[in-house]
């Protein structure tokens, strides 16, 4: 076998032969490198060279998307699987996201943390038609500095046992960071009743009354909220021999 290339010498790498001229098609590889005889191999051109990465930030803010792209080399690609998880950075365990599936892709959290993400690359070369290859990329994200308005539903809380009631309501309430779950609570325009968060939902709706003031627990809010808070005021009068009688 005679390997010639146009510049005289043949760069080492992989080479594969697609006929030869006893007829038909046959496909194998061979291993250039070093001196002659080259060693022959069935799959050194499988994906030799080949490599994956992705490019993108690696800090973000929650609320505010940050783009990453998927990068490979010695394929030409014909599909692209993400992944995230939250446990470890190569191992997994990942959780598929069937919603993307391009080469770039957005990404968003709800909450402060650190994300790791995997891409697998599908595609194929001269000599494997079936190639993939993975690539990861971290992302820690920070909470939002920007406050944001967001719907809650709220529970009753029994204002003697303090025990939480089957009754829903709905309250607004703008921060940065959401309210948690259990956080005790008042709704403007109501004096008696104090609630428990359940959480925010999905769509905020400024028809629901704004969450008043946040409470360290249930006795505290029912507490404050039943203050008798009553006085009255006397009339009386008082004599003064220069200025006369005063009314109080």
């Amino acid at each position: 076998m005679n390997f010639t290339g146009g510049g005289g010498i043949i760069p080492d790498g992989c080479y594969k032969i697609t006929n030869n001229n006893y007829g038909g098609a046959y496909d194998t590889s061979v291993q250039v490198a070093g001196g002659y005889p080259f060693s022959f191999t069935t799959s050194c051109c499988t994906c030799s060279g080949c490599s994956a990465s992705i490019s993108g930030s690696s800090t973000g803010t929650q609320g505010t998307g940050e783009t990453l792209t998927a990068n490979a080399t010695g394929i030409t690609p014909s599909g692209y699987t993400w992944f995230v998880s939250y446990t470890h950075p190569t191992n997994g365990p990942w959780t598929e996201i069937t919603s993307q599936t391009s080469q770039t892709s957005l990404w968003n959290v709800t909450s402060a943390g650190t994300v790791y993400y995997k891409v697998t690359i599908s595609g194929y070369n001269t000599s494997d038609s079936n190639a993939t290859l993975d690539a990861y990329h971290t992302i820690t994200w920070s909470a939002s500095q920007t406050p944001v308005a967001r719907t809650y539903q709220l529970r009753e809380l029994d204002s003697t046992t303090c025990g939480i009631s089957n009754a829903i309501a709905y309250g607004n309430y703008t921060s940065i960071n959401a309210l948690g779950s259990n956080t005790v609570v008042t709704l403007q325009g109501n004096t008696t009743q104090c609630y428990s968060v359940v959480g925010y939902i999905s769509s905020y709706n400024s028809s629901y009354s704004a969450i008043n003031t946040e409470y360290p627990s249930c006795t505290n809010c029912y507490s404050i909220i039943n203050q008798d808070c009553s006085f009255i005021l006397n009339v009386g009068g008082t004599y003064n021999n220069f200025n006369g009688t005063a009314l109080f």
